[in-house]
């Protein structure tokens, strides 16, 4: 149930309520989320507010959130990351590409980080693993009590000495929607990891991510004896591109698991490809697949941002939370691990000496951002130019003769694979200097 009442800044009520549900007597508790507008919306919970302290928080559980906060552990900080699921995700339905930059962050994360990952998965020109099981590599290696399940971000607001508060809304352990109890944790860094669908981002900046007018099919199948893609070996990545119906489909092996990936439930991924000549290994790669293991996503996007953190710096973005972008060039997870490695190269040097405070912790996230932000709107623009469609390209870029496109192609991968040198752009470059 949500109830409305004036804004009025650091606003907290407490009230008891008598009313019954079901039989029972509820005691709840209204908190303003101070987003600023007039009708701010009021959470009732059932207990009053359990309080925790940690040096820093961290909201989401994906790859950019276990990895930072392991990134964070291994260097002495007191990081704590709270997920909204009852439990770390068990299915995604994805693999990732982990390419020579993506192996320099994980070293920088944790040294022998990529060894691990190598072992989850295949090498090819590049290591691809199954997400899902980069997530339990991630979390094995951090202590269970330092990851928070059940734990949905509500709102923050800031204290006058520079801290945050946090507040979470804590489920039952088996995931149910009925409240259990409200938590406030102080923080004096809020890291916003908690992806495409930020809560962090929405009272930030309160914008929408953008549908870029494509969607997904794709399964990651459990196939050791690869049975299931037809003419694919382990190692091998098989793309097909039909240019006249602008659509692709991709087939290739991740250790012991095969992915498909269709991109424009199985009887509508098989509608798409009928009478298409050429697709005969996806078509079988499809009907092999449990119809409960496929998965469809519309394919969505951020725009760019000029800051990724609030004026006071003590609330930050990172990973799909900061830059989602189009999945084509295929770089969300490695700049997921370049965010959480450069991060904790900064964050380290703050905390030698017990200098954790508000302004060395302000300076840290500013220099950050000036590392990975201009990076990274280069990164998002090109990958939205990838999607090839005229809405989301600038003139100049559909005037590009091929040869100029395919150079730009190279130069992008040239510049990116060169991490950690030239973060900011390649100056010996014609497009991303």
């Amino acid at each position: 149930m949500r109830f409305s009442i004036s804004w009025r800044r650091d606003l907290l009520l407490c009230v008891n309520i008598r009313r019954k549900r079901r039989g029972r007597v509820l005691r709840n508790c209204f908190v303003d989320n101070f987003r600023g507008d007039e009708n701010a919306s009021v959470i009732a919970v059932e207990a009053e507010c359990e309080q925790e302290e940690v040096q820093v928080a961290i909201v989401g559980g994906g790859l950019a959130g276990l990895a930072v906060l392991l990134a964070l552990r291994t260097r002495g900080i007191q990081a704590h990351l709270f997920e909204k699921c009852p439990n770390l995700r068990s299915d995604t339905a994805t693999a990732i590409g982990i390419g020579p930059i993506g192996v320099t962050a994980l070293e920088g994360i944790k040294p022998g980080l990529s060894k691990i990952m190598s072992e989850l998965g295949t090498y090819t020109t590049l290591l691809k693993v199954d997400t899902t099981r980069v997530q339990q590599a991630l979390a094995k290696l951090v202590c269970e009590d330092y990851i928070h399940c059940s734990h949905e971000l509500l709102f923050y607001k800031h204290l006058e000495d520079g801290h945050v508060h946090a507040y979470f809304e804590v489920k039952d352990v088996s995931g149910s929607n009925h409240l259990r109890h409200f938590k406030s944790v102080l923080t004096q860094l809020l890291i916003g990891a908690d992806g495409i669908w930020s809560a962090v981002r929405k009272q930030m900046i309160n914008d929408e991510p953008r549908y870029l007018h494509m969607v997904d099919w794709n399964t990651v199948v459990y196939d050791p004896h690869q049975e299931i893609l037809e003419g694919v070996g382990r190692g091998e990545i098989y793309l097909h591109v039909d240019l006249n119906r602008s659509m692709n489909f991709v087939l290739s092996y991740a250790g012991d698991y095969a992915l498909w990936i269709l991109r424009r439930s199985k009887v509508r991924a098989l509608q798409q490809i009928q009478g298409f000549e050429g697709w005969d290994a996806l078509k079988k790669a499809i009907e092999a697949t449990d119809e409960k293991a496929i998965f469809e996503r519309k394919i969505m996007n951020r725009l760019p941002l000029d800051k990724w953190s609030d004026a006071d710096g003590s609330v930050l973005l990172i990973g799909d939370a900061a830059h989602a972008m189009y999945v084509g060039p295929g770089q969300g997870a490695r700049t997921a691990f370049e965010d959480a490695h450069q991060l904790a190269l900064l964050l380290e040097e703050v905390n030698l000496g017990s200098c954790f405070t508000k302004e060395n912790i302000r300076t840290a996230v500013s220099k950050f951002e000036e590392l990975r932000i201009p990076r990274m709107r280069k990164m998002q623009e090109y990958a939205t130019h990838s999607t090839q469609q005229a809405r989301f390209e600038p003139e100049w870029v559909q005037k590009l003769s091929p040869e100029e496109a395919q150079k730009r192609g190279l130069e992008f991968m040239q510049w990116v694979e060169a991490y950690p040198k030239n973060q900011q752009g390649d100056p010996d470059s014609t497009f991303f200097k």
